[in-house]
């Protein structure tokens, strides 16, 4: 691999690691109810987004303006894994070792948003039933869960990384040996 993938998808990962580690710290300590804040979730994804995006700029940067395609969406795939693993591990660590309680505390909070949601858009009263059970029996902060979850997010950030690859994109220009002025 590129060393400088490596250099820039380490240090744009680890960034968006501990912006999240930090976010997720301020709601264990501050608020709770920061935990099931769909604005400051939308807000931490879009850093986020700009962090992966920013690892392939930068290597195109570093290499005079060009990075092809694979490097490109390496950048980026790289910098979300190493972003996600260490989420992976931070939470397993938060809420199963440092204060399992977290977990139902959490849940919830996000049952009673759901709730609320699908009695403003008017959802028969058996769906939500439905919809509780469903949750109550779900246990997010497990291993299996969360590793489920991160290669979810994987495949999307894949298609995502796709997408920037192709727009970021620049391969140097092929050379003609015949326009260098050596013809005859």
């Amino acid at each position: 691999m590129n060393p400088l993938i490596k250099k820039h998808a380490l240090n744009f990962g680890i960034i968006a690691a501990v912006i999240s580690i930090l976010y997720s710290l301020m709601a264990y300590l501050v608020d709770n109810t920061l935990f099931v804040n769909k604005w400051l979730a939308t807000i931490m994804m879009i850093v986020g987004f700009v962090l992966y995006i920013m690892a392939p700029m930068r290597v195109k940067r570093d290499q005079g303006g060009y990075i092809t395609f694979r490097d490109a969406l390496a950048a980026f795939v790289v910098t979300f894994i190493i972003a996600g693993i260490t989420g992976v591990i931070w939470n397993l660590l938060l809420f199963n070792v440092i204060d399992p309680d977290l977990q139902s505390t959490v849940q919830e909070m996000t049952i009673e948003k759901s709730v609320q949601m699908m009695e403003r858009f008017g959802a028969p009263e058996d769906a939500i039933d439905q919809s509780i059970a469903q949750m109550e029996e779900t246990n997010n902060y497990s291993l299996g869960n969360q590793v489920k979850g991160f290669f979810m997010m994987l495949m999307f950030m894949i298609i995502v990384g796709l997408l920037v690859a192709a727009v970021v994109k620049k391969n140097p220009p092929l050379v003609d040996e015949y326009s260098s002025g050596d013809s005859e």
